[in-house]
């Protein structure tokens, strides 16, 4: 049977004060970044460590009691999760409100500009399992998804620099069109959320593949992600470069198309490191990528050309064999 699915509407506020002011707050549980703890005057709320900590199995384990507690005389019907916060909030919030009494309906309010672009959308929620990132998840679509532009302008400008890497991924994809004003945040925001919401549209619980176009750029960073511990943003702007010169490597990508995309992205804060893994090390996190297929296959996402993706099974060990070709090893 065919699964339906709804796609929250995105709206635009002044003031988070407005938008907490529309949520019935006796039905609702806010999952909240510590940052935030004197900010605002709510009546059920969880201050959480945003970070890969919370996303663990047993940071799970240890705070379900708690926001069962706070759930205590709200019924299924017209319970609410709300998520304030980056990813980390928004991933573990997801999850929470896809278990809890088998589901709740779920409130993203993201307060990062990646989350805003892109992991408060398409319903995508995930839990650690020690050094195993996102192994245990579910799809779980928000209900509304709230943008607030005062809130988001207040963040420094490095979180801004690693929401453009996801940006520039869905104009590489599918929204060229970005790259025209890829300098006015507020104007290129809806154009590549909207790009994502087509493929989620298309694939919403990644059964058809398509969605796996999505992951283009994110297998090398995830790499860098557990060898560097760099920022999800920066990992994702190496990956894109590594993405880049693997399909000009394979002829996918017209020699001249390649150094065009590479300057894309050195002049949209993501140029290119140079960081250095060791090979055995690089294998390793290789395999422990969920896209991991049988005999050792990675689904990677190549481009042949602006706006056109080619997934393709690829064998980690090839992965590695371009990555000492393109002195990515050490």
């Amino acid at each position: 049977m065919k699964r339906a699915i709804e796609i929250a509407p995105v709206y635009e506020a002044k003031e988070l004060a407005e938008v907490l002011a529309e949520l019935p707050q006796d039905s609702c549980i806010f999952l909240v970044d510590e940052v935030f703890r004197s900010r605002w005057n709510l009546q059920k709320a969880l201050y959480c460590k945003a970070g890969e900590s919370l996303k663990q199995v047993t940071t799970f384990a240890e705070l379900m009691p708690k926001i069962i507690e706070l759930s205590a005389g709200i019924g299924k019907k017209d319970l609410n999760i709300v998520a304030i916060g980056g990813g980390s909030i928004g991933d573990f919030a997801g999850f929470v409100a896809s278990t809890l009494k088998r589901g709740v309906r779920l409130i993203q309010i993201p307060t990062t500009w990646l989350a805003a672009v892109d992991s408060a959308h398409g319903g995508k929620t995930a839990l650690n399992c020690g050094a195993y990132k996102n192994q245990i998840g579910s799809f779980h679509q928000a209900e509304k998804i709230y943008l607030v532009k005062d809130l988001l302008a207040e963040q420094p400008q490095n979180l801004l620099e690693d929401a453009y890497a996801e940006i520039l991924k869905m104009a590489f994809l599918k929204e060229p069109q970005i790259l025209e004003q890829v300098d006015d945040i507020w104007s290129i925001l809806p154009q590549a959320i909207q790009a994502k919401y087509n493929y989620v549209l298309r694939d919403p619980f990644e059964d058809s593949g398509l969605r796996t176009e999505l992951n283009l750029g994110h297998t090398y960073a995830h790499v860098l992600e557990l060898e560097h511990q760099l920022s999800h943003g920066k990992a994702v702007g190496q990956g894109l470069h590594f993405a880049i010169a693997w399909s000009a490597a394979k002829g996918y990508l017209k020699n001249e198309s390649a150094p065009q995309l590479q300057t894309i992205l050195n002049d949209n804060y993501h140029p290119w490191m140079g960081l250095k893994i060791p090979a055995q090390n690089f294998l390793a996190n290789l395999l422990q990528d969920k896209k991991m297929q049988k005999d050792k296959q990675l689904r990677f996402v190549f481009l042949e050309d602006l706006g056109k993706a080619r997934v393709e099974n690829v064998a980690a060990e090839e992965m590695l064999e371009f990555a000492k070709e393109w002195q990515c090893l050490c």
